[in-house]
């Protein structure tokens, strides 16, 4: 076993110094390339006049000029890209309400803070599944056909869905969408999620009261007929 490894570590010093070899190789050939071109600067610039020279100057300081500055206008926009996603961050990822994008098959392309919180998971988590899988049975169906009216009519949509909830009972959500296509023309489903679970539940408890004195109108009705 001891005659393996010491073969093996042996193998591994070997490929260790014919890596180093071919590094030092490739720094000879770069340096010698070099001079090569340094020797061929120095005899044109032998061969050029007093004013050549200095238009050749010129030149190169101009362009080193040029140089700084577009490295300058690069900064600036490398600094404006770092505001625009950070205004991003603001309004998608800390928005009060959900926000998430479906391919044409339903599956979620992206998700934000709020929704994943929701479904009690994370934003990478949600990615690449159905978004039928987060909602109530009963509202598949509804999942489907917005996404097909969608699809036939192009014009916003507005609809209300149960979303299954890992803390309780599921929430009543009211879900606008719009259809628009990506950077490679696919039809991309955009939802903006608000979550009216407690005006749902006022206006479930509202119309249980309201059937409730009915039930006992007509009761009463019943009593006093002849």
């Amino acid at each position: 076993m001891n005659d393996d490894k010491d073969s093996q570590f042996g193998t591994e010093d070997a490929t260790d110094a014919e890596l180093h070899g071919g590094m030092r190789l490739l720094r000879e050939q770069a340096e010698a390339q070099a001079l090569i071109k340094i020797a061929q600067s120095a005899k044109r610039i032998a061969t050029l006049d007093p004013d050549q020279v200095r238009g050749l100057m010129h030149e190169l300081s101009v362009h080193e000029i040029e140089l700084e500055m577009q490295n300058e206008e690069l900064r600036l926009i490398q600094v404006e890209l770092e505001g625009a996603l950070g205004r991003y961050f603001e309004l998608y990822d800390l928005a009060p309400v959900g926000y998430c994008s479906l391919s044409e098959t339903g599956r979620l392309l992206q998700a934000n803070q709020l929704l994943a919180t929701w479904l009690g998971t994370s934003e990478q988590a949600l990615v690449t599944r159905p978004l039928a899988s987060f909602i109530h049975p009963d509202e598949h169906d509804n999942e489907y056909l917005l996404r097909r009216r969608l699809m036939a009519r192009g014009s916003p949509q507005m609809c209300q869905w149960r979303f299954l909830s890992p803390a309780g009972p599921p929430i009543w959500v009211q879900v606008q969408a719009v259809l628009r296509a990506d950077a490679k023309g696919a039809p991309t489903f955009h939802l903006v999620l608000t979550n009216i679970d407690e005006l749902k539940q006022t206006q479930l408890a509202l119309q249980a009261a309201l059937d409730e004195q009915d039930a006992r109108i007509q009761a009463l009705q019943q009593r006093l007929a002849p």
